[in-house]
């Protein structure tokens, strides 16, 4: 995943940066958010409450007992599929 991540997308330094809210109050694309319960970079509840707060279509999910880098289980997968779907 990582792998296919940095061959397919421009990373910049420092990325991820924090976004202005302002930026993001005109975004009318559903977005999802996926934060894991466990991840030590970017805490759980701090992203999806900073989400919420910022992104107005935004639809968040938390992975449970997960940390930054994990597996996706079958449900989080069709989950995304969903979304993508919809």
């Amino acid at each position: 995943m990582v792998k296919n991540s940095f061959e397919n997308v421009s990373v910049k330094v420092g990325m991820p940066s924090n976004i202005k809210a302002e930026y993001l109050k005109n975004c009318k694309a559903p977005i999802l958010v996926i934060a894991a319960e466990k991840d030590c970079m970017f805490p759980d509840k701090k992203v999806i409450e900073r989400a919420k707060r910022i992104i107005p279509n935004v639809k968040t999910y938390m992975i449970e007992n997960q940390g930054h880098m994990c597996i996706l289980s079958n449900d989080v997968q069709n989950m995304i599929s969903e979304f993508i779907n919809e």
